[in-house]
């Protein structure tokens, strides 16, 4: 098991608001810090399908900082930590790996939409895949070879999108909302 917690546990959060990487054993219900440099506070990690990396984002510029948190992974055992997105100047949120491992996808809010980004784990620098400027990704789920979303747009709440792991050629699943939009008009 791999969790954010605070990097002192023995003092209240108001005094001490950064936070550590832990590895907990399930067994034995110890704890190990995985990853704490002085500094950076951590997003939620998420292991990979094989369990050897642990993807997360961090914050890196001390307690009152302005930077943006970055796309990163380190092994599961521990090691260099290798920062995928430190050129994004987006929050990354909603990490999710692909089925092989290779590629991480997430949201990021952009000019008031939250499209989806892919980055490969081994060649850093996001990659923007939402099809439309005005959809807002609300979750997503990743395929071997097919990306399901829930999207939002000004005209259309909330329906189910289907497409090809790439994000292109995007097909409707759902139409909840055909019936009730037939006598509105959305902003």
């Amino acid at each position: 098991l791999v969790c954010v917690g605070p990097r002192k546990p023995t003092v209240h959060t108001d005094r001490d608001r950064f936070s550590s990487l832990y590895v907990i054993d399930v067994e034995t219900g110890t704890a190990k810090v995985l990853l704490e440099v002085s500094g950076v506070n951590y997003g939620p990690p998420v292991p990979s399908p094989d369990g050897n990396t642990v993807a997360f984002t961090q914050t890196s510029g001390g307690e009152f900082t302005f930077e943006q948190p970055v796309v990163a992974v380190v092994p599961a055992t521990g090691g260099p930590v290798r920062l995928l997105t430190p050129d994004l100047d987006r929050n990354p949120a909603g990490l999710k790996w692909a089925p092989d491992g290779k590629t991480l996808y997430f949201t990021a809010p952009d000019y008031g939409r939250f499209p989806l980004f892919r980055v490969a784990v081994g060649k850093p620098g996001a990659e923007r895949i939402t099809a439309a400027n005005d959809w807002g990704i609300r979750d997503f789920a990743v395929g071997s070879s097919t990306l399901v979303q829930v999207v939002t747009e000004p005209r259309n709440p909330y329906e189910l999108v289907v497409s090809p792991i790439d994000g292109r050629n995007p097909t409707s699943l759902t139409t909840h909302n055909q019936t009730w939009l037939q006598d509105r008009q959305l902003s």
